[in-house]
């Protein structure tokens, strides 16, 4: 009986031993070890109000994701709800601007399933300070009104608005704008615009905050017309020299009004330009005058005028003879000739003096109402606009007048 109980003792000390074998063989074979990858897990940023408190702000906005390598049993790889797997960083761990590595904690992924691998180890994030900033307003404007019709200053409420944002992104805000068409447009023109920040290349910045979000703007539409510019001289050049041209550039500009009066404006005179003591040629940009409610369209209201000033200089040339006119029928006189040359100093612009005719400058004596005899009369000399008479000598000839015969 005793050897029989301690066999079955052994039997089934055996049998357990079997049976333990029997499931590590199963577990290995059946239910072995083994590894999986879970990629893109995307990264959930809590505490974002810290940042906020602190006067900071993520730079580069993006989607952050996670990828990582589990491993354990197949069963327990399998049992893993992947939709229920969420990657945690924890904002206010984060201080100061700059560039942070910031650890993350992952849910949902079992006790018994390790995590072998986590790419990246870290979140790379930038932090970067909030300011503000003020900038004016800028109104981009499409179309063209009406044949005739010009866009004049329009009028924008409020002019100025507030950015609040990363310090790195408004540096990179050229401009606030909003957009407004005025295709065909004949009146004035009200409405209520949205706005906002663009760069350098005309896109726009995301991640910038503009308070007011809109503005009130007024077009006024006015008829046009092309006129001359006048330039306004004042003062003299010093002796010896002479203004010789005046000219402005561009010689005619393109108004716009909204009121009738432009109808009566022919011209627009610029600032005075002085020419005191100017004794070279000179460029001045001066403002236009304009009237009120009157513009300039397309252009700077300004102009560049250029004033040439020259130089007078002196040629002498020299007559042997004169001519006597309104000498009366019944007379002649008896010798219009000089002993000694006549002398003449002519004063002028040297072009024009070396392309004097000096044949037919002939000085003349006016014998108007005189009867015979010896008269002693004064030489004039008739000469082209810019020509002055400096000095003739000598200033009078002698005429000696006789009736003609019979």
């Amino acid at each position: 009986m005793k050897n029989i109980l301690e066999n079955n003792k052994t039997m089934w000390v055996l049998s357990i031993a079997v049976a333990l074998l029997l499931w590590m063989y199963v577990i290995s074979d059946q239910n072995p070890p083994t590894s999986d990858n879970i990629n893109g897990i995307p990264v959930e940023f809590i505490n974002q109000e810290s940042l906020e408190e602190k006067g900071l702000v993520i730079s580069h906005i993006e989607d952050q994701f996670v990828d990582i390598r589990v491993f354990g049993r197949r069963t327990q790889l399998y049992r893993i709800n992947r939709d229920a797997i969420r990657v945690e960083a924890d904002l206010s761990r984060l201080n100061t601007k700059g560039t942070h590595f910031l650890p993350y904690v992952i849910y949902g992924i079992p006790d018994d399933v390790e995590i072998s691998r986590k790419n990246p180890e870290a979140i790379e994030l930038t932090l970067d300070q909030i300011i503000t900033q003020e900038r004016d307003v800028k109104i981009n404007i499409i179309g063209k009104p009406a044949q005739g019709m010009a866009a004049l200053s329009y009028i924008v409420n409020p002019s100025k608005v507030t950015l609040e944002g990363a310090e790195t992104l408004l540096d990179t805000v050229r401009d606030v704008v909003a957009t407004i068409d005025i295709t065909n447009a004949r009146e004035e023109i009200n409405q209520t615009l949205s706005l906002k920040a663009i760069d350098k290349e005309g896109n726009e910045v995301e991640g910038v905050t503009i308070t007011p979000k809109t503005v009130d703007v007024t077009i006024p539409i006015g008829a046009t017309k092309t006129i001359g510019v006048s330039p306004k001289i004042t003062g003299g050049v010093p002796e010896g020299y002479v203004i010789t041209k005046i000219e402005a550039n561009p010689s005619e500009i393109r108004i716009g009004a909204t009121s009738s009066q432009i109808n009566d404006i022919s011209s627009i005179s610029t600032e005075t330009i002085s020419v005191d003591g100017q004794r070279a040629s000179f460029e001045k940009k001066v403002r236009l005058i304009l009237p009120e409610g009157v513009e300039v369209i397309n252009s700077e209201a300004a102009v560049l005028v250029k004033i040439t000033i020259e130089p007078y200089t002196t040629r002498e040339i020299q007559q042997s003879t004169f001519d006597v006119i309104n000498l009366g029928n019944d007379f002649i006189v008896q010798e219009n000739r000089v002993e000694e040359p006549i002398k003449i100093i002519l004063k002028g612009l040297k072009k024009d003096l070396d392309n004097l005719e000096v044949e037919r400058l002939i000085p003349y004596v006016d014998a108007t109402g005189l009867q015979e005899g010896q008269h002693q009369l004064p030489l004039n000399l008739d000469l082209q606009e810019g020509i002055l008479l400096e000095a003739i000598e000598p200033k009078k000839v002698t005429v000696h007048i006789v009736r003609k015969d019979g």
